[in-house]
């Protein structure tokens, strides 16, 4: 008889398939939701093996789809510490589409205060990329005196993201002063000047007019073959 060997990768306890799919009904029946989702995870079989894969595929699905049940798991999702299984990839997931997607006024406040608190606790892992992304669409000038009253300037990663989110404040009270740029999300330096010669103020690309000027500016093997040419019309 063929034993069928089961690998599960959904979490345990409240996360397991079936306690996210009880909490859905649970938030589906509060909310008055008349055609809820079925939640269903991916799986893959080959020979005696079947793999079951995370349940919360189908709720970041469901959050794109706008589904506010799977919006409320999410926000739930994103409030947990425990690891799980592809746990950076489904949370940075998680992040992205609930930033994509609208939330009502409670969801928004609960995620400002979870991404502000583990930026304050110094908790933050490769998934806090897109938790600062979603902070920055969701508003935090409320929370921004708690942040840099709070943030510990020893932590190099904290800072990282602290000049992201400095950088946002001073964009939005004073853009035409704000001259930084941005190598990559959270990595914001200064310009060493706005109107340093041949450089503009976003990074190290040549100006456009430097380019052109590079261009009217004939090269030295181009030049040469002019001179002769001249020299040779000149002798015929």
């Amino acid at each position: 008889m063929l034993v069928m060997e089961v690998t599960d990768y959904n979490g345990k306890g409240r996360w397991s398939m079936e306690a996210i799919r009880d909490r859905y009904g649970e938030h589906a029946a509060r909310l008055g939701v008349q055609e809820p989702l079925e939640l269903r995870p991916k799986e893959f079989s080959r020979g005696n093996r079947r793999w079951v894969y995370p349940l919360m595929d189908a709720v970041i699905s469901g959050i794109e789809a706008g589904d506010q049940v799977c919006c409320i798991l999410g926000v739930e999702f994103l409030e947990e510490d425990t690891r799980f299984s592809f746990g950076a990839n489904l949370k940075s997931r998680c992040a992205r589409a609930l930033r994509r997607t609208e939330l009502s006024q409670a969801l928004a406040a609960r995620l400002q205060r979870r991404i502000v608190a583990m930026l304050l606790a110094g908790n933050v892992p490769r998934e806090y990329r897109e938790y600062a992304r979603l902070l920055r669409k969701l508003g935090f000038e409320n929370l921004w005196p708690r942040i840099e009253a709070g943030v510990s300037r020893q932590n190099r990663y904290v800072m990282r993201y602290f000049r992201y989110f400095e950088c946002n404040i001073e964009r939005n009270a004073a853009p035409q002063n704000c001259h930084w740029r941005s190598t990559a999300l959270g990595r914001h330096e200064p310009s060493e000047s706005p109107g340093r010669a041949g450089r503009d103020a976003a990074g190290d690309r040549p100006r456009p007019t430097d380019r052109n000027a590079q261009h009217t500016c004939p090269s030295r093997p181009m030049a040469e073959r002019q001179r002769l040419t001249n020299l040779r019309h000149s002798e015929s």
